[in-house]
């Protein structure tokens, strides 16, 4: 009987270590699984933002989210984001399920107005959607005048937040736009930036990755007129014979 127990210590001893090891190890193996499961990149917020509703007269009503370094267009069939170094932005076409890179500083052109030139002067504060805003005019000599408000509230990358000023055809250096409106010589809205709605909201890894199965496009025209199934040449013949229909003629004659 003294062995029985003498022998089952023992075996008890020498059990106890493996068990202990073994538990550290599953939950090792779990770890280590979950830190590389393909969804657990995406399982935390990589960084805070604001999630914007704009309504633009170059490219109406869409979505942004502004974050600190990085900013994403969407207005249902064309996304485009801007990543560092902010060279380049990538557009997206969801029905053609094209891609294509454009050069950021053809961003400059949106309005063709050097600022350099311009008067600004403050006229105020003002809160807007919450937001502290700065109520600026800018006068150009003989020529078109703005009204825009700025924050520094939305927290930006100094050269994201150039090109964001640009996007929103307000002048560099006075915040992020949040409303700009310009008015020709007659003093008639030609042109607005307009912030509708905003929130804060958590960006994921996932909401700046490129989408999957898209191809690559060689220029705007292919990125909005060609799908897998129209060639390019079958494309631009289109076009051609759209443009030069008889309604289109008659259009011109009148």
């Amino acid at each position: 009987m003294r062995f029985l127990n003498k022998l089952s210590k023992i075996n008890r001893e020498k059990i106890q270590p493996l068990t202990t090891w073994s538990t550290t190890a599953v939950y090792m193996l779990i770890l280590i699984g979950h830190l590389f499961h393909p969804l657990a990149a995406d399982a935390a917020p990589v960084e805070s933002a604001w999630k914007l509703v704009l309504d633009h007269s170059s490219f109406g009503r869409c979505t942004a989210v502004f974050s600190e370094n990085r900013i994403r267009f969407d207005d249902g069939i064309m996304k485009r984001l801007i990543l560092p170094p902010y060279k380049v932005s990538y557009l997206f076409n969801a029905e053609t399920k094209k891609v294509m890179q454009a050069s950021n500083s053809t961003f400059e052109n949106l309005t063709g107005i050097n600022y350099k030139s311009a008067s600004v002067k403050k006229i105020g504060s003002d809160r807007l959607l919450g937001l502290m805003c700065t109520h600026y005019s800018l006068a150009l000599p003989g020529r078109r005048s703005c009204e825009y408000w700025a924050t520094h509230d939305i927290k930006m990358n100094p050269k994201l937040a150039i090109l964001c000023c640009q996007l929103g055809c307000a002048p560099p250096g006075y915040g992020t736009p949040v409303r700009v409106i310009w008015k020709d010589r007659r003093g008639r809205e030609e042109r607005l930036y307009s912030v509708l709605k905003l929130e804060k909201c958590a960006l994921r890894s996932s909401d700046f990755l490129p989408p999957e199965g898209y191809t690559t496009a060689r220029d705007l025209f292919e990125l909005h007129f060609c799908n897998k199934e129209t060639k390019y040449v079958d494309a631009v013949d289109n076009a051609f014979m759209l443009d030069y229909s008889p309604e289109k003629k008659r259009k011109r004659r009148n």
